[in-house]
């Protein structure tokens, strides 16, 4: 039997496997689209990550660089936008609800006042 080589014996060399490359590329048309398309995205920066493609902005040409940059601009802005719009509609809902409380103490103390007398709101 042969000895099992230990780590530090042991020659490790990177075995590339076609399944273990992202299978995604940025490639741009004529309209400005970014679209996925090929196997080498290793290439030109791309990698495949648990959110979607995370591109290198270093190794991409300018036209896509600009066209990223804004696009990561605009979804900052749509970000901010959507908080700032879900504070105020959180913000409105406590007034409302606080408001809506009130009233229902108004009620109940005028339907009190009415079964005083002797009266009822049905």
């Amino acid at each position: 039997m042969s000895e099992a080589a230990t780590p530090d014996q042991a020659s490790f060399e990177p075995v590339e496997h076609e399944s273990q490359r992202p299978a995604c590329s940025i490639d741009m048309s004529a309209d400005d689209a970014c679209s996925v398309s090929s196997a080498d995205a290793l290439d030109v920066g791309v990698t495949k990550t648990r959110k979607g493609l995370a591109i290198d902005l270093n190794t991409v040409d300018d036209k896509l660089k600009k066209r990223l940059i804004k696009n990561r601009l605009s979804a900052e802005r749509s970000r901010l936008k959507k908080n700032a719009t879900m504070q105020s509609l959180k913000e409105e809902n406590d007034m409302l609800r606080e408001q809506n409380a009130q009233m229902v103490a108004q009620m109940e103390r005028m339907a009190a006042k009415l079964a005083a007398h002797g009266l009822c709101l049905d």
